[in-house]
């Protein structure tokens, strides 16, 4: 997210749109082993040619990356202690 503001600011004159698009697991091959809920990457597209076409800077697709925002935006460090923990189970 930081690197994302810092490039909004670089190309902010040349009109190179910077897009946050944060989404669970996708339906495709490389997320067939995990449970759903998840997203159709037609709808991953459809949200941000939306942005796109809006001007909107973070676009936040599917149950999971919503439930994370949720939770981030109450601790910004969330994920980086959800896996200190996991690698503790591990």
């Amino acid at each position: 997210h930081s690197l994302s503001q810092s490039l909004r600011g670089e190309f902010h004159e040349s009109g190179i749109k910077v897009i946050n698009a944060f989404h669970g697991p996708l339906e495709d091959e490389w997320y067939q082993p995990l449970p759903p809920p998840k997203v159709a990457p037609s709808r991953l597209v459809n949200m941000v040619v939306n942005a796109l076409e809006q001007g909107i800077e973070d676009v936040v697709v599917g149950d999971i990356a919503k439930d994370f925002m949720t939770r981030w935006k109450q601790d910004p460090r969330v994920l980086e202690k959800e896996l200190t923990q996991m690698h503790l189970v591990d």
